[in-house]
């Protein structure tokens, strides 16, 4: 009863995380079609805008913004990538390097020039790099990384609130998003590359750029300077534009103000994307300690449920709805950016207990497409995922829904290649309720089992150390990393990495270890150099994990041997854990003592500010 008496409160945190998670009974999110019938509307609706693209000037010349001109390349990537062709590999090729040719070779199309363009479109080249395996793409990819990096915030710019390429002065700290004590500012990355006196940075560039540089690190035989900037930025993000529930859009360095009010799906889409990129990394990648890796295990499984069910886009059917989707208004295409990050999410986590949540909101999402257009009938989607289509060639909302077309060319259903119905919804009562009973009888047989092991002197319970790392988090081995089953033949599979140095060594280039690699990179960066310099350890960021007073799990104390022994709140956490891993669940689910849980904060939506992102026009 004393075992019992420890455990119930954490059972019932448990029960009550899974409701959290649970998907709504009034979503729709039954859907028969096999994998072939949903590939082939994915065809389609992609097969009606492909002959509207001009290959000179690489886009669709009616679009009024840069930001659909970028995305329509990365869902034809994307949707290579998940069905295992190459339909579009040329077309890109001839798409990117006309784009790139006609803005004086840079992706920069609006005015002022924004550093978002820039890395968006090197985040679409990397897209299709992992579709294709074609270095053209990579280089792409790679250098447009180069350029928005000139742009970023480093130690040493912390330290002095001053950057190259501004030319006024800024803050060192700022108040976090959350209002608990001041952060540095290291991480940021500025917005206008032209306007150096403005100091204004934001999700929309800093997000992409932390994505951007954790694929780069995964495809690049783990060169360490891309982790350690992506780390370094999600360090910034989760400090200082996250709420607690989704991602803030602005910030300015000089000021210290932050957008509170505007939230843009695409904002948490590009994080999601990244956080789920860096969570998959192994705890010694960064030096051979945490050192902030370990928050994005955490991040990511409160951000996802939170992202899905937050009121100020989800309405009470599931359903995306926009501030505005008027095709003419640039905020329409936005949410196609959160399925795509959740996606990427769900991806490499597919045993997370949030997967069926991501699983049944994308499939909301495509019934609600199907019903707009008649099934798919005239293979073109309104913006507007609510209405239905008029029939008429909307190039916008086609290129909007691609994004989930192509979701749920991978996603389960309820049909399985022609077989009969399989549901595979997300977490209902009844299995909450099973789940509970399950948890009750697995309960009672430890409890029983530990009557019989007090009874022998021979046998120590292990302390809760052994399950965890020297911050008190889940160490690696209680982390199922998602291997791909298809991907860049140079990629290690992800959750796996080998330990080196957090501060690139002087000796390092940045994508060779002394010689040109296969990508034409002779040389290191001109700003990575400096930043080899100012990197030391006495620079390491102050969020930076301190060294742990415990000693290691080899070295931990086993309890003593008595009949007379009761159980410690360690040994409860630890087999809390065991417990956990029976259900199913991931390891920071039952929320035992030592395991740190994020606070959440109430948040609602409001509309945009005054932004516009046409061409010629911001």
């Amino acid at each position: 009863m004393v075992v019992l008496l420890y455990i119930l409160p954490f059972l019932l945190a448990a029960v009550a995380l899974a409701q959290g998670i649970t998907t709504p009974s009034g979503w729709n999110t039954t859907t028969y079609l096999t994998r072939t019938e949903r590939e082939a509307l994915a065809n389609a609706a992609a097969a009606r805008l492909v002959p509207q693209i001009d290959t000179v000037t690489g886009r669709i010349d009616s679009l009024g913004f840069s930001s659909q001109d970028v995305n329509l390349a990365a869902v034809l990537a994307l949707q290579d990538y998940h069905s295992g062709n190459t339909t579009y590999q040329d077309l890109l090729g001839h798409m990117f390097s006309a784009y790139y040719a006609g803005h004086n070779n840079s992706f920069l199309a609006a005015l002022p020039h924004g550093n978002n363009e820039d890395i968006q479109w090197g985040l679409s080249a990397y897209y299709a790099y992992r579709a294709y395996q074609d270095e053209t793409f990579y280089n792409f990819a790679k250098d447009a990384w180069e350029r928005v990096y000139s742009y970023l915030v480093d130690t040493g710019d912390a330290q002095t609130g001053t950057q190259s390429t501004r030319s006024v002065d800024f803050k060192t700290a700022c108040p976090s998003a959350k209002a608990i004590g001041n952060d540095s500012n290291i991480g940021a990355v500025f917005m206008y590359p032209d306007t150096k006196n403005d100091t204004t940075v934001n999700s929309q560039t800093m997000g992409p750029f932390m994505t951007l540089g954790a694929y780069l690190y995964e495809s690049s035989n783990h060169t360490s300077q891309y982790l350690v900037y992506a780390n370094l930025t999600g360090q910034y993000l989760k400090h200082h534009l996250y709420n607690g529930t989704i991602m803030l859009d602005t910030a300015n360095l000089a000021t210290c103000a932050v957008d509170s009010v505007t939230a843009f799906t695409y904002n948490t889409g590009y994080a999601l994307e990244g956080i789920a990129i860096l969570a998959n990394q192994n705890l010694s990648s960064l030096a051979g300690t945490d050192d902030g890796l370990g928050m994005y295990r955490d991040w990511l499984d409160t951000m996802v449920p939170q992202a899905i069910q937050f009121v100020g886009w989800t309405g009470a059917n599931g359903i995306i709805f926009e501030e505005n989707a008027d095709p003419d208004n640039w905020t329409s295409g936005l949410k196609a950016v959160l399925i795509r990050g959740l996606l990427e999410a769900r991806a490499r986590n597919p045993t997370a207990n949030w997967a069926p949540l991501v699983d049944d909101f994308i499939t909301v999402q495509y019934n609600a497409l199907l019903l707009s257009t008649a099934a798919g009938g005239n293979d073109t989607y309104s913006t507007n995922w609510l209405t239905v289509s008029n029939g008429t060639v909307d190039y916008p909302g086609s290129i909007t829904a691609l994004d989930v077309l192509n979701a749920a060319i991978i996603i389960p259903t309820d049909a399985t290649s022609g077989s009969s119905p399989v549901k595979s919804g997300g977490t209902n009562a009844g299995a909450i309720v099973g789940g509970v009973i399950g948890g009750l009888v697995a309960l009672s047989l430890i409890a029983l089992a530990l009557i019989l092991i007090r009874r022998r002197r021979n046998r120590h319970i292990p302390s809760s150390r052994a399950f965890l790392d020297g911050t008190g988090r889940p160490r690696q081995s209680m982390i199922q990393p998602f291997v791909a089953t298809r991907g860049p033949t140079s990629t290690a599979p992800t959750g796996t990495s080998d330990p080196y140095s957090f501060y690139p060594p002087g000796t390092h280039e940045l994508h060779s270890n002394g010689t040109p690699n296969s990508f034409g990179a002779a040389a290191m960066h001109p700003k990575l150099q400096r930043m080899q310099q100012s990197y030391t350890a006495s620079d390491t960021p102050t969020r930076q994990v301190p060294p742990s007073t415990n000693p290691p799990s080899s070295a931990a104390p086993t309890s003593p041997t008595s009949d007379e022994r009761t159980l410690s709140p360690s040994e409860i956490s630890s087999l809390l854990r065991r417990l956990n891993g029976i259900l199913g669940r991931s390891p920071v689910s039952a929320l035992p003592p030592d395991v740190h849980a994020l606070e959440t904060d109430a948040y609602e939506g409001a509309p945009p500010p005054d932004y516009h992102d046409a061409a010629g026009q911001r």
